[in-house]
């Protein structure tokens, strides 16, 4: 389910999925509704949603987004960036999501160039894409956006 939903529409071949899975020490995990998925300050995670959602808000709690199945979170922070340090998540579901360990996941990268580049890429898409539509709807009260695997809801307060 986890290739379907998150890494199949990035062409990562089956083999390469299971790559991925045995780096960085991947791990389920499963929050309640309301549970904090990223709590503040803590983004030395990489997740996908794999079941479920959760709304991302920034420092000040204003909601920035609603993410769903085949989300990834902990983009910014992946990629060598300072995410907002402020921003957090919170499930607005039950929410099953896979977790690697950042630093562990560039070690073990490190050595598979051609993963590597695969996986910078789709995040690298995919974090455009959240920037592009939080953007796109500052200008409206509530927008729906079309994505392969979901259907994003932005509601931004006037």
């Amino acid at each position: 389910m986890l290739y379907a939903v998150a890494f199949q529409k990035w062409d990562f071949s089956v083999h390469q999925f299971k790559r991925l899975l045995s780096y960085g020490h991947a791990k389920w995990e499963t929050f309640a509704p309301g549970k904090s998925i990223f709590p503040k300050g803590q983004n030395n995670r990489l997740r996908v949603i794999v079941q479920g959602g959760c709304n991302i808000y920034d420092d000040k709690h204003k909601k920035l987004a609603s993410v769903g199945v085949g989300s990834f979170l902990g983009v910014v922070n992946y990629l060598g960036g300072n995410g907002p340090c402020g921003s957090y998540s919170s499930a607005f579901q039950t929410t099953t999501v896979v977790t690697w360990d950042n630093e562990l996941l560039n070690e073990e990268l490190g050595w598979d160039e051609d993963l590597r580049l695969k996986i910078n890429g789709a995040l690298t898409i995919s974090m455009a894409d959240r920037v592009l539509s939080v953007k796109e709807f500052s200008c409206s009260k509530e927008v729906q956006h079309e994505f392969p695997a979901q259907k994003i809801h932005v509601g931004v307060e006037p």
